[in-house]
């Protein structure tokens, strides 16, 4: 009788093994796995090119930082704007960031340039809602 009842608790428990086996194996391809989204939902959105709006800032400014971007052939300021003007005809992005500190892209030299130095350059916001920066030109 005890026997009868030792092989009955180590056929539950075989059973039970070969149960927990087969769910670790087809389990997971029966889940949602939040790091891989469903094959019919599009990961992101396609990219849209709408290009940014003509605009550009004649802007006085700060200059917090600089570094050379590797590989790149740009320039990167970190500026702090005082003032903002608009060009005639063109969107002025920037002047409700006065006072603010913003990163900007320059293919310009900008090897003479100094931190704390105050500058004027021409701005524009380049690209399209998804992929965009500030380009500086005629740096001052």
């Amino acid at each position: 009788m005890i026997q009868g009842a030792h092989t009955k608790k180590i056929t539950v428990t075989l059973l039970l093994t070969i149960i927990s086996i087969v769910m670790l194996v087809l389990w997971p391809g029966c889940q949602f796995s939040p790091s891989l989204p469903p094959s019919d939902i599009p990961s992101e959105p396609p990219p849209s090119r709408v290009p940014a709006v003509p605009n550009e800032s004649i802007v006085t400014a700060k200059i917090i930082d600089i570094k050379k971007l590797p590989d790149s052939g740009f320039w990167e300021l970190i500026i702090d704007i005082e003032k903002s003007e608009t060009v005639p005809g063109l969107a002025n992005i920037l002047e409700q960031r006065i006072g603010e500190k913003i990163a900007v892209r320059t293919t310009e030299d900008a090897t003479k340039l100094k931190k704390d130095q105050i500058i004027t350059a021409h701005l524009s916001l380049v690209g399209d809602e998804r992929n965009h920066y500030i380009s500086a030109s005629n740096i001052r």
